[in-house]
Order: C-alpha cells, then structure tokens, then sequence
C-alpha cells in the first residue's frame, strides 16, 4: 500500500509536466547562394525556444553544425510555435529566418510540431568585391531655417555654411509652414537635389529573403528622382497625411555631385530618411 501511494504522489508530480510540455520540431536546412547552388561547409543554426522556469522571459537553446557536401544541416528540439535559423559562410552575407508551426500531432508528452523535418532554404549572397563607403548616422537633424531652401553637405556632414560647415549642397531641404494652400499645423516638406542627374531611388527589403545584404550588387543607374515631398495636414485636431512620396524610413538609393548627364561620375550610397 505505501509503494502504491508513492507511486501515485509521483504520478501526480510528473502528470502537470508532461500536459504541459512543449512540443518538438525538427528542420532541415538547406543553404544555397544566389544561383541555387549547394553551399557545402556553411555554418547553420537552429534556435529553439521555451519559457524559463519562473515564467518571465524566453529561454534560447542553440543548436549547431555545418552544411554537409549536399548544404543540408538536419537538428531537432523543443520548442515554443516559433523559432529562428540562420547560416553563414567568409564568403557570403548571414541570412536569418524565422518559422512558425501551425500544427501539433502525437500524444501528450510526445507531440511533434507539424509539419515534420520540413526542408528550409536558405540563400546565402555572395560577397562581390564591397566597396568602401562613408557611414554616418545621425538621430535627431533640425532644419535650421524654415520656409527657405537649406543646403546639406553628405561628406561634411553638416548643414552649409551659415548654417554649418558643409560647402556642398548634396541635398536641398525646404520646410514650408506659410503657403496659403497649407492649414495652420501642417506643413510641407521638400527634398531636392543641386545637380539634374543627382537624385534619390526608393526601394524595398524584399520580404522573402532573410539576407542582411538588403540592397543590389550595383546601384540603378535610371529611375531617380529629382524631387521629394512629404505633406502634412492637421484638420479639427486630428493629423492626416497627404503625401507624394513619403520620406517615411523606405529604403533609398541616392547619387550626388553628378557632372551633367554622366551618371558614372555621380558618388552613389544608401539609407533612409525618418521624418518626424
């Protein structure tokens, strides 16, 4: 009777553990480049996550390898219904990726994440000969002067002169809060450019791809704007937006200090500009 009532009281410990238990998933990675081709010899990597014990936060278990002679990695662990990858390589970009599982299968205590070992491809960009550019970020850029046409030197990086040190007039800023077409509490603002060549190219991270090389190889050399305005109206306290082209944190390629139409002398780069 006492080994029936021992084993009960551990029943009754081990039942709640087993009820709650996460899961399972297993993954195949498959780590390509850009062609398609197999990338033997790829670091890979699985993160599979569960809550800590006390119930605050997640708890990351990582699981590692190299891509065999086909690119494929295989491991398994449980997991909470979404988890991440990533692969890398000297020669290429990391890529990372997330999944998320929508169906369980299997008994309480051995459930699976469904769908089983899925195959995952992870494409990988070739690094093309990078070349070296100025990186400069700046959090907070207040327009010195409104309603008036304000120069700003990218290689300076600085407002030109007598608003700052700049010399060059890279971009051409203009806030206007006093046309007549404007409410009061609205306003409109304006990027252009000094140079007819010089100009701005919006583009997207493409949402499919988990590659930390977000941009082409080569900047485009057709389809740059000239001009870009951003316009806000304010009506019975509420804001809406009216906007031609959004200077919202898109993605953008730009070229400045272009001599006359020969786009091959223009000095190219990327990044966003975040109106607020």
């Amino acid at each position: 009777m006492k080994f029936l009532i021992k084993s009960l009281a551990l029943m009754l410990v081990l039942i709640p553990k087993i009820v709650f238990a996460l899961p399972t998933a297993k993954l195949t990675l498959l780590v390509v480049d850009d062609n398609g081709f197999p990338i033997e010899g790829a670091k890979a990597g699985i993160a599979f996550n569960k809550p800590h014990t006390d119930g605050w936060g997640v708890k990351y278990t990582s699981k590692r390898g190299m891509t065999d002679n086909h690119g494929l990695y295989t491991n398994d662990g449980i997991t909470e219904q979404v988890l991440s990858y990533a692969a890398s390589h000297p020669d290429y970009y990391i890529s990372r990726e997330k999944i998320k599982f929508e169906d369980v299968s299997g008994m309480v205590g051995f459930r699976k994440w469904q769908p089983w070992n899925p195959t995952l491809k992870v494409v990988l960009k070739k690094k093309q000969k990078p070349i070296p550019m100025y990186v400069y970020f700046t959090n907070v850029m207040d327009i010195p002067a409104k309603d008036k046409t304000i120069g700003y030197d990218l290689i300076k990086h600085d407002w030109v002169a007598p608003h700052g040190e700049g010399r060059v007039n890279d971009l051409l800023f203009k806030l206007n809060l006093t046309d007549e077409n404007i409410p009061d509490g609205s306003h409109d603002l304006s990027l252009t450019f000094a140079n007819p060549a010089d100009g701005i190219h919006a583009f997207k991270k493409d949402v499919n791809s988990g590659s930390e090389f977000i941009s082409l190889y080569h900047a485009p050399k057709e389809g740059y704007d000239n001009t870009l305005i951003q316009r806000e109206y304010r009506e019975s306290g509420r804001r809406r937006q009216a906007s031609y082209s959004r200077l919202d944190g898109t993605n953008y390629y730009f070229r400045i200090r272009c001599k006359e139409d020969n786009v091959d002398s223009c000095l190219y780069g990327h990044g966003k500009i975040i109106i607020n």
